[in-house]
């Protein structure tokens, strides 16, 4: 590879292969971004109860990741299913809403903090999506992620907290994010 093409980001669909290395950069990311608003304990009995990513996506294909010069720096997608997190459901049952879906499970390792990737990541999913005619965005957001979700044009709703074993819980807020209806190549408000 020239040295022009190195660090240059990749993004491909994410396979039912990628899912281990996925996982691994997920629970390091969630371990050193979300430090500063989880404890320890939050974040281990978060990862070993609910994970960060249901298999089903993948299975989707609405699932993508980025590489840099090999290494996984970033993952990221959306689907019209609820999160899956860890068997209960603390955003609430699924609804029939065809024109909603939820932002999944974005990610993105530490080393690669800060270069835009999380929102090349928002940017394809949210194309996706409404190339699929959803019109409206949703997704649970860490502590964390909110400030980034906010400067994306997401504004918060409750907070849907995960419960786990020991008496813990896991915070997240729900957000969302409406897409206006164009008419005539014209967009007006909803």
């Amino acid at each position: 590879m020239s040295a022009s093409n190195r660090d240059q980001p990749v993004i491909r669909r994410a396979r039912i292969a990628d899912r281990d290395r996925l996982r691994r950069m997920q629970a390091h990311s969630l371990r050193v971004l979300g430090r500063g608003d989880y404890t320890d304990a939050e974040i281990e009995t978060f990862l070993a109860n609910a994970a960060t990513m249901d298999d089903f996506l993948l299975h989707e294909g609405t699932y993508s990741l980025i590489e840099i010069d090999g290494c996984l720096a970033a993952s990221g997608g959306w689907s019209r299913r609820l999160p899956h997190l860890g068997g209960a459901h603390p955003l609430g049952h699924a609804h029939d809403a065809p024109l909603v879906s939820w932002i999944r499970s974005v990610f993105v390792d530490p080393r690669y903090a800060r270069r835009g990737l999380a929102r090349r990541l928002m940017q394809l999913a949210e194309r996706e999506a409404t190339a699929a005619g959803c019109r409206e965005f949703q997704l649970a957001a860490t502590i964390t992620g909110i400030p980034f979700y906010r400067a994306l044009g997401y504004t918060e709703g409750s907070h849907a907290d995960v419960a786990l074993p020991g008496g813990l819980r896991f915070r997240l807020v729900t957000m969302r994010k409406m897409l206006e209806p164009k008419f005539g190549g014209v967009t007006r408000a909803a």
